[in-house]
């Protein structure tokens, strides 16, 4: 865990990034420590003490795409049968991967119906098969129209660093950001503009996106 107030003012963190220019809390959160982080075919792995990540209730290993975060319990470990086994850990220490498959290491009370397990546990599903379909970029502003501030909000998390500009109608550029990878909403200040319409455009690798917005 992170020291109060060392990232961002962030009291509690357990999950962080470093986006190129500094240190971030993570969007999504556990309520405990993490021990071991692995990255695999676009998705983070985490495992941990935690009971719950974000609102997805876990219980100690959880899988972190650009959608959300999915736990790696009961519901998506299955046997070769595809039937859910249950599995409880006293403790988790470690994971790795190999092969498309997930290991853990720890000490674990029970494995579907193998009990008194002290070692390695591993998932009985292909990692590749928990891949999710990547939903349509798009965005929402709100509140819009505003007088202070407005809310740039994703689909999902984005995973690269994002350009955002604020145009005239008559096409002048008259403010910028820079929306950082990691994060599925983006704050931007625009007290500083006159009262009107103004085009926000946001930039990435596949294009960019237009949206309306009014000041005042």
């Amino acid at each position: 865990m992170f020291g109060p107030g060392t990232i961002n003012n962030e009291e509690t963190v357990f999950l962080a990034y470093y986006d190129g220019q500094q240190v971030r809390p993570a969007e999504y959160q556990p309520n405990s420590n993490i021990v071991a982080l692995e990255s695999y075919d676009g998705a983070l792995y985490a495992a941990g003490s935690f009971s719950q990540f974000g609102s997805v209730e876990t219980f100690g290993v959880a899988r972190i795409d650009h959608s959300g975060v999915i736990a790696l319990n009961p519901d998506t470990i299955k046997n070769e049968a595809g039937d859910p086994v249950g599995f409880s850990t006293a403790n988790i220490r470690d994971l790795a991967i190999l092969n498309d498959t997930l290991y853990l290491g720890g000490s674990f009370s029970q494995i579907g119906e193998s009990c008194c397990l002290g070692g390695i546990g591993q998932l009985n599903l292909a990692l590749s098969s928990l891949k999710r379909e990547i939903p349509q970029l798009d965005f929402t502003v709100f509140p819009n129209p505003s007088t202070n501030s407005i809310t740039v909000e994703a689909t999902y998390v984005l995973d690269e660093s994002t350009s955002i500009l604020v145009y005239t109608p008559q096409g002048q550029l008259v403010a910028t950001d820079t929306w950082p990878a990691g994060r599925r909403r983006k704050t931007l200040n625009i007290e500083q503009l006159a009262d009107g319409m103004y085009l926000l455009q946001v930039h990435t690798s596949a294009g960019w996106i237009s949206m309306r917005v009014v000041k005042g």
